[in-house]
């Protein structure tokens, strides 16, 4: 057999042992023939899948071309019998072709788990780039992830189970190379140590502890998490590690709550005062921080007065912080030398052996505000506060400003539980005590996201970059990834998400913001949300408790009718973020899908008269619970509670296109008159674009009647209904855009171009005019049978918009040129992306439902037509 290795070096060898140069030379042949023979499972690939995957920038004749070409030179290197033909269907032949990754999977699926990890020899197609196969890339990234995490997985529990038979050399060993699989794993460290420690190998295990150290100080700036420090110091100091699964019978001490004992003052009686008044502010600048706590002064000064301690040794701090059950106590000195003051702390654990010791520094009487603010932000720099802890720790050496710091760990708190109005409020009060805090700025952005406000969230995005010079180099990634996904450039966010987590697969944030960036901006890429839920859950699994995924997940498990991971995921918002804002969103999508009325009732009640939170409601229940009479139940309430005409216009508006989801244009056009009642600009415009659509059964008269009120309508200086951060420019290219699809219903095609060049010029800074033109463009290209020229005008749009308003709006959102994108690729003999595009209509707003009937119709008839085919081709 011929043998492909894919995992590590590659290699395609012959029958003979021998290389085969012909295919490794060439990095697509080789691309492609691994993802034939490597795909799990293995199975035959569609031509036209494999055209869009490797050759997305060509033409599909010259796609067909290639692919032909790349055959034909693997048939010829590999052997005729290697690359199999059925149909339209293109796959290799394992009865010749031995790949490694295949039998990697096999050994696992047996149980074979030291065979399985004996194969894996390093990251899948080591080395391997494809630039002009973006899909590829993804899909090689994935599958690095996947595999990695099989093989550490299977080393995971060879050691678990070399442990339990007693054979703790085994044991490190299987560790050892699991945590070679997933370098940044700290809590797989601490398990290696463990049993190094066990086996007598303390040597080996200082060795791992201390490469670890190095790698974190140098990529981060940062010290291991306290868990890890205590535990190597048990190991150092040769004394036994007690394992994870034992327990401690006595009440244990609060690792968030810190004793701080009175300072030891050297020089004159008149500096006497500092000795409790130097604690009394430190203690009130460390309290509250993040979950900081500190012991009540006054309880701790009459249990010192009381044990007669004016000077303290680390064990007499110890059993004074015990006394309290406090985790952690610090204690300090004081030495004057002439008119300065030079003071030094230790930090120690109540009942570990973790010390840290900081000579502050030398600072004159007037300065002790300015001391005890250095104090506080060295210990808050060790400290870490929360699951996200790596932020929390890097926050504190990147502001200068304890207050700032002291706000921005308030918030992270806050955030953790999904309290997002309390963390914005302290993130805001971070950024304003240091406008240089790019961290403070980040996770500001990051909240408002989370609230819905990404315009808002632009500003601070913006700053955070601009202040990056702070942050290290992987952080930095993260702060371009935020920026990019809020300017809407989707494909440049993903980008960076995918370099942070190939680099550390263990960073929460960037799996997270990977997730919301193919959850909000895959639609309008003709790819589903659902990609989203592989990245949502690796970040579930690293922080069982994040309320944002959490919230994704029910959606998405909502869309597919999974209701009893529905049913899961709802139950760990109950028990674990009850209080989170996010958990009355997952209550309304549980209450719809599941179809249960008490649970519904609540849920709105909920809600009360806030038309924002109504409109968020209709979303969530038109999308993802598919519950299209729930959805108008809720538009309803807008439109009874709306106390401004545009609050009632937009409760009209959905109820519009809701009208449409239900395949009633007649109660849809109702709809949307009476929202021209209350907003004249929202309703007409609506109105125009419902009308100018092919399946919309209007009589002519009508049509013309509504083109001739858009053509009289003057656009206002501004206009909160269409959306209120358009500008007088965007509301002229939206009346021309409009009249530009109503002249093309009726067949005036010239009407229809000079409105396309209107829009560009109307607004020519502005991407919106420039995409609209395009799509009228391509309108008229379809109309005349230009498929391919329809498709090149749909490619140059820039589509480039912030979420909160694209959701909002049919025309931010391109619904009609993404549904005549896959009208033209239908036509161009490339259904698979054409059913891609069709089917991600209406998974992220009610606004998509303009063409969701025709949409749908369009894929399933694809659908069929290619099972028809490909049951001739198999009748003999």
């Amino acid at each position: 057999m011929m043998r492909l290795r894919f995992l590590g070096s590659t290699d395609v060898l012959g029958a003979d042992g021998a290389p085969i140069a012909a295919v490794m030379t060439q990095p697509k042949r080789l691309a492609l023939l691994a993802f034939l023979a490597a795909h799990s499972p293995h199975r035959f690939h569609r031509r036209d899948s494999l055209l869009a995957m490797f050759w997305p920038e060509l033409s599909q004749p010259r796609a067909r071309s290639a692919l032909r070409r790349a055959l034909f030179v693997l048939r010829r290197a590999l052997g005729p019998d290697t690359i199999l033909s059925r149909g339209d269907e293109v796959g290799t032949n394992p009865a010749v072709l031995w790949c490694d990754v295949t039998a990697f999977l096999e050994e696992i699926e047996a149980g074979r788990l030291a065979d399985a990890v004996a194969l894996h020899r390093g990251h899948l197609l080591e080395g391997l780039h494809v630039p002009s196969a973006p899909d590829f890339e993804r899909w090689l990234d994935e599958e690095r992830g996947r595999l990695r995490d099989a093989a550490a997985r299977s080393a995971w529990t060879l050691a678990e189970r070399a442990d339990a038979a007693g054979s703790s050399d085994e044991a490190a060993r299987w560790a050892g190379q699991a945590l070679d699989l997933m370098p940044d794993d700290e809590a797989g460290l601490r398990r290696l140590i463990e049993l190094l420690d066990r086996a007598g190998a303390r040597t080996a295990a200082i060795r791992a502890y201390e490469g670890f150290a190095e790698r974190l100080a140098a990529d981060f700036g940062l010290d291991p998490a306290p868990e890890t420090v205590d535990l190597i110091g048990s190991v150092r100091a040769s004394r036994p590690v007690p394992s994870a699964k034992e327990t401690v019978s006595r009440r244990p001490p609060s690792p968030n709550l810190i004793a701080v004992l009175p300072f030891t003052i050297r020089g004159p009686h008149a500096l006497q005062y500092l000795r409790e008044g130097i604690v009394d502010l430190l203690a009130a600048k460390l309290d509250g921080a993040g979950e900081l706590r500190t012991v009540d002064q006054r309880r701790m000064l009459r249990y010192t007065d009381a044990m007669g301690l004016r000077d303290f040794a680390i064990d007499d701090a110890r059993a004074a912080g015990a006394q309290f059950h406090a985790g952690w106590c610090l204690l300090g000195s004081i030495v004057a030398t002439g008119h300065r003051l030079h003071i030094a702390v230790t930090l120690c654990q109540t009942t570990g052996e973790r010390e840290i010791k900081a000579d502050v520094g030398t600072y004159g009487e007037g300065e002790i505000f300015k001391a005890v603010d250095e104090i506080a932000r060295h210990i808050l720099a060790q400290w870490s506060t929360s699951h996200g802890g790596l932020l929390a720790r890097l926050a504190a050496v990147t502001t200068e400003s304890l207050p700032a710091l002291k706000a921005y760990l308030v918030g992270e708190q806050a955030f953790r539980s999904g309290r997002f109005t309390e963390a914005i409020a302290s993130y805001e009060s971070a950024v304003r005590t240091d406008p240089t805090f790019a961290l403070g700025h980040y996770r500001l952005a990051a909240t408002l996201t989370a609230r819905g406000a990404s315009v808002s969230a632009q500003e601070p995005a913006a700053r955070a970059w601009r202040h990056r010079e702070r942050l290290n180099a992987r952080v930095r990634l993260l702060v371009e990834a935020q920026r990019a996904a809020l300017e809407g450039n989707a494909t440049s966010a993903e980008g960076l998400c995918r370099s942070i987590t190939r680099q550390v697969p263990t960073n929460v944030e960037a799996w997270v913001l990977l997730a919301e960036t193919h959850f909000n901006y895959n639609p309008a890429r003709g790819r589903s949300v659902l990609e989203a839920r592989e990245a949502f859950e690796r970040a579930l699994r690293l922080d069982p408790r994040h309320v944002g995924a959490l919230a994704h997940l029910v959606r998405l498990a909502a869309l597919e009718r999974r209701t009893d991971e529905l049913e899961q995921l709802l139950g760990r918002f109950e028990t674990e973020r009850p209080d989170a804002e996010q958990a009355q969103a997952a209550r309304i999508v549980g209450a719809f899908t599941l179809d249960r009325p008490d649970t519904r009732a609540q849920a709105i009640e909920a809600l009360g008269s806030d038309p924002s939170a109504l409109a968020l409601a209709v979303v969530d229940v038109a999308v993802f619970a598919r519950d299209i009479a729930g959805a108008e139940q809720l538009a309803e309430q807008i439109v009874t509670v709306g106390s401004s005409p545009s609050a009632r216009a937009h409760g009209h508006t959905l109820l519009g296109y809701l009208a449409l989801a239900a395949n009633d244009p007649g109660r849809c056009l109702a709809a949307l008159e009476r929202a021209a009642r209350d907003d004249r600009a929202a309703g007409l415009l609506h109105r125009g674009l419902v009308l100018a659509q092919d399946h919309v059964d209007a009589p002519t008269s009508t049509v013309e009647e509504c083109l001739a009120q858009v053509d009289a309508w003057t656009p206002p200086r501004a206009d909160a209904g269409v959306h209120p951060t358009l500008g007088t420019a965007e509301l002229v290219v939206l009346r021309h855009y409009v009249l530009g699809h109503l002249h093309r219903r009726i067949g005036v095609l010239d009407a229809t171009e000079a409105h396309a060049e209107q829009c560009a010029v109307a607004a020519p800074t502005s991407s919106l005019g420039i995409d609209l033109a395009a799509g009228l463009r391509a309108h008229v290209c379809m109309h005349e049978g230009d498929a391919a020229g329809a498709l090149r005008e749909l490619e140059s749009l820039v589509g480039q918009y912030p979420l909160e308003l694209a959701l909002t709006s049919p025309f931010l959102l391109h619904v009609p040129e993404r549904f005549l994108r896959g009208v033209a690729l239908d036509a161009l003999g490339r259904p698979e992306e054409a059913v891609g595009w069709l089917e991600s209509l209406a998974q992220r707003s009610p606004f998509e439902f303009l063409l969701v009937q025709p949409a749908a119709a369009l894929a399933r008839s694809i659908r069929e037509s290619r099972r028809s085919l490909q049951g001739a081709k198999r009748m003999p």
